[in-house]
């Protein structure tokens, strides 16, 4: 039987997992980072088109979430900022934007702008929607209409917007051989809890749950001290006791370090 490994290990994986209180992480391997076996069993996929397949969707096919709204509203720009941030952004000849928040005066903007693609509504009686792709011919409609009341363009850093947004703990791995523990980057003080998600995104994610720590608690994650998992050559780590543990070069593909039992956990 031919063993399958986290997609293209040798490059960045993005992967999730939950601690033993139910709340949920999103995980970047960079290229050197240790990814849990047991992730395999659920499938490798981009950030946005997981959290579709996990958290509830609405009647509008939307992904659906109660958050406090109140920090998002605050970093939200004004509707003149729009034709700058957004709509003159994009190399000319594009007809479509990407990735951006929206504060709209109705659902029928939201309609009216949005393309195929994922939209992260958050429950309020105000139209306030992440869009990951919209046109930009029709955003302009609705801007000279005044039907767009605020907007937030995350550029470089979606992955920690989103993350802040939807109440996610963030770790990533820094470029590293031996590869390091996972830093916490962001502990939010709302966590999402499994609770909100669908009952098939609770069993993929019950896979991937490290039952001995919290997130709250933990700065750092280094995953072979709590499951099998995938490291690249050299198959060297880091424990979060600050000690190098060695692997053997088999010359062939990512290697399976079994768990660590550690003295520290």
């Amino acid at each position: 039987m031919t063993t399958v490994y986290p997609a293209a290990h040798s490059m960045d994986t993005e992967w999730f997992a939950l601690d033993r209180d139910g709340f949920l992480a999103f995980f970047n391997s960079d290229e050197t980072g240790a990814v849990p076996v047991c992730f395999q069993a659920i499938g490798s996929a981009s950030f946005e088109s997981f959290l579709e397949e996990v958290l509830p969707l609405n009647p509008r096919g939307e992904i659906e979430v109660a958050v406090d709204l109140e920090p998002l509203m605050k970093m939200l720009k004004g509707p003149e900022r729009l034709v700058d941030d957004v709509i003159d952004l994009p190399p000319p000849g594009y007809t479509s934007g990407y990735e951006c928040l929206f504060h709209l005066r109705n659902e029928d903007v939201l309609d009216s702008i949005k393309e195929k693609g994922v939209i992260i509504r958050f429950k309020d009686e105000r139209v306030v929607a992440y869009v990951d792709k919209f046109s930009l011919y029709w955003v302009r409609q609705a801007l000279e209409r005044d039907e767009i009341l605020g907007f937030y363009k995350p550029v470089d850093d979606l992955i920690p917007f989103l993350c802040k947004a939807l109440g996610l703990f963030l770790y990533e791995e820094e470029w590293s051989a031996p590869a390091l523990p996972y830093a916490r980057l962001h502990c939010p003080e709302e966590p999402l809890h499994c609770s909100l998600m669908e009952e098939a995104g609770r069993e993929k994610l019950a896979k991937v749950t490290f039952n001995d720590l919290s997130f709250a608690e933990r700065e750092a994650i280094q995953p072979p001290e709590h499951m099998d998992s995938v490291l690249w050559r050299p198959y060297s780590w880091i424990g979060t006791d600050g000690r190098i543990h060695e692997g053997e070069d088999d010359g062939v593909g990512p290697k399976v370090v079994k768990r660590y039992k550690s003295q520290v956990l």
